[in-house]
């Protein structure tokens, strides 16, 4: 098992009380594995991922559950190692390129840092003017795996001069840099045409294989996940409510919360049916409801549901946290 998380717990703590924003999250990840993490915003998605990498922002902190990396805990490590550990071992596409890229360095140079940070080439076996000459002839290279046109002039630009989709790759080939063993995908594709969205999973779908390297991406749109995943876990007010297999997940969605999310998808037919929104709002994490935390919204509450609901598993990796399958 290359990653393996349980009951991760990443609560900030305010004036007006504790907000649980990562609520007991468990996820496993195998090696080359795609795993998609779905739900609506604000649900703790990203907060899951800046949890594995110990970023999490003041005034949060994690208070609990493992991070186990090739069996090692990422919570057990010094800062120093976390340091050496990111973007070598475990690297994030965030979802925004335009506030990820430095505006006043040069695209290439912001690529070539992550090399010279993790000491990629060696500096005792090359001399400086060699090291420089590698670490630049990889920069190219990663451009143009990542589809950056004529690398040679686009390594001297800056970010404003890249379009979105441009900046997007650039980030892209940022993580790519140090060939990481897991790459943790922010909703890549949020603010980009659904033609550069296409070019980028492709991008992504084609490095996974290339590389054998795990992924785990972080979307609301199903459609998105449903294409590029093997596995999906559907988050909902900082906790997992379902996980399996894509298909299991698309074909037959148990929770109530995940049918809602597929019934809200518009479909291209002749004779479409009317959309049926999920009633209601996402809950005040400050402020949950008792019990199973979809329940103000759920069409098949009953008295069971205000007891708190545990993750129940129905074999063959499918796991959802409802009463209706006690």
């Amino acid at each position: 098992m290359l990653l393996e998380v349980n009951n991760l717990q990443t609560y900030f703590q305010t004036s007006r009380g504790s907000i649980k924003a990562v609520d007991g999250v468990s996820i496993k990840l195998e090696q080359g594995e795609i795993l998609g993490l779905v739900g609506e915003s604000g649900c703790g998605k990203s907060m899951t991922l800046l949890s594995l990498l110990r970023l999490v922002p003041h005034p949060g902190a994690i208070v609990g559950g493992e991070i186990l990396f090739q069996g090692g805990d990422l919570l057990k490590k010094s800062s120093r190692e976390m340091t050496r550990m990111r973007g070598r071992d475990l690297a994030m596409i965030f979802q925004d390129p335009m506030t990820t890229l430095n505006p006043v360095f040069k695209v290439g140079e912001q690529i070539r840092e992550s090399l010279r940070i993790h000491n990629i080439f060696n500096q005792s076996r090359f001399s400086e003017r060699k090291r420089l000459k590698q670490e630049k002839e990889r920069v190219i290279q990663l451009m143009e795996e990542t589809g950056i046109p004529s690398p040679m002039d686009r390594y001297y630009e800056y970010p404003h001069q890249f379009s979105g989709g441009m900046q997007q790759r650039a980030v892209i080939a940022i993580a790519l840099s140090c060939e990481p063993k897991i790459l943790l995908a922010d909703e890549p594709t949020t603010a980009l045409d659904v033609t550069i969205q296409a070019q980028i999973l492709n991008l992504m779908e084609r490095i996974n294989r290339s590389h054998g390297m795990a992924v785990i991406l972080v979307t609301h749109d199903l459609g998105v996940a449903a294409e590029f995943c093997r596995r999906i876990a559907v988050m909902y007010a900082g906790k997992i409510i379902e996980q399996g297999l894509t298909d299991e997940i698309i074909e037959n969605p148990l929770h109530p919360y995940t049918q809602g999310l597929l019934r809200s998808i518009p479909h291209i037919v002749p004779d479409k049916p009317r959309l049926r929104p999920i009633r209601g709002t996402v809950p005040d994490l400050l402020n949950l409801p008792p019990g199973c935390t979809f329940l103000p919204r759920c069409d098949y509450a009953v008295e069971v549901c205000k007891e708190p609901q545990e993750m129940r598993d129905l074999g063959n990796g499918r796991l959802v946290r409802c009463a209706r399958y006690k």
